[in-house]
Order: structure tokens, then C-alpha cells, then sequence
């Protein structure tokens, strides 16, 4: 069903960034948000055009938290939503390694460059034991 060239378009959307959920064999379906829900429709029986349509958003946490629940089981559910596929949300983070030789620098500004010859000389010990 998701897989197959012939019903494939009837069952999947390829979400893009900024631009309206639409599928179907010839475009003619789409979503729409009502509140947090989503609903299918059908623009040409309800004179809808694209700019009525969800308009996909990846930097929206929110939407895209509705848009990982976003489809139906077609065999059972009539108007069944679509599976999604695409980038739902993107966030822009620092790298771990960013962040850590961030850490590094900041603790050698504080504390300067360590000796590791005067921490082995040091007074701090430890046992270990059975």
C-alpha cells in the first residue's frame, strides 16, 4: 500500500518544508488543521486551494509532535490520513564536541594549563582494596 506505485500517492505525503500537505493520484488531496487536529480533504469537492492547506513548518515543535501521529490505517478508517514521510522537525544544536572544547578551553582559563608531572608528585592518594 505505501510501497506500491499504483496506490502509493493515495496513502503518502512528502512533507517540504513550507510548502502544503498534498497527495493523491492527481493532487487533489490535502490537509488541513483544525486546532491540533488533522483532517483530510478533497480541494476540488470543497473549492480549497493550496495556500488553505497545512503548510509544513520543521522548525515547529509543536506540528510536528501532530505530524508523527499523522496517519490511518486505510483499510479501516475512510478518508484514512496519509504516512508521512520527510524531515518532521529540525532543531539547530551545538555539536557534542563543540560543547566540550568549549568546557576545556573555559576550565583552563580558570584554573591554567595542568602539569600532569606535579599531579602525580601531589599529596592526593588513594587505596585500593580488595
Amino acid at each position: 500500500m505505501f510501497t506500491d506505485k499504483s496506490s502509493k500517492p493515495s496513502y503518502t505525503v512528502f512533507v517540504e518544508h513550507e510548502k502544503p500537505m498534498i497527495f493523491g493520484e492527481n493532487n487533489e488531496l490535502g490537509i488541513v488543521l483544525d486546532g491540533a487536529k488533522p483532517h483530510v480533504v478533497n480541494m476540488e469537492e470543497e473549492g480549497l486551494s493550496p495556500n488553505d492547506l497545512w503548510i509544513h513548518d520543521k522548525y515547529d515543535e509543536f506540528k510536528s509532535s501532530v505530524l508523527i501521529r499523522c496517519f490511518d490505517d486505510p483499510t479501516i478508517t475512510e478518508n484514512a490520513l496519509p504516512r508521512p514521510f520527510g524531515v518532521f522537525y529540525q532543531k539547530n544544536r551545538d555539536c557534542y564536541e563543540d560543547l566540550l572544547h568549549a568546557q576545556i578551553k573555559r576550565s583552563v582559563e580558570m584554573k591554567g594549563e595542568g602539569n600532569l608531572d606535579e599531579l602525580l608528585k601531589g599529596q592526593n592518594t588513594w587505596e585500593i582494596g580488595d
